[in-house]
């Protein structure tokens, strides 16, 4: 039974989360198709914040 609401509140969480996952997504995957330094270090900084954003908004509840 714990494990069942773990669950489904994790599911819930990551639900309303796709978002900031699909933006972090998108990031890397320009990060990719990208040779200028200074470009990917502006994305690997914001692929970054939104991590910090997307765990922070996880697990302060």
């Amino acid at each position: 039974m714990h494990t069942a609401s773990l669950t489904d509140k994790a599911v819930c969480i990551f639900g309303r989360r796709k978002q900031s996952l699909w933006q972090i997504k998108q990031s890397v995957k320009s990060l990719k198709s990208r040779d200028a330094f200074e470009e990917n270090t502006r994305l690997i900084l914001r692929i970054l914040q939104l991590c910090i954003t997307f765990v922070w908004s996880t697990y302060k509840k």
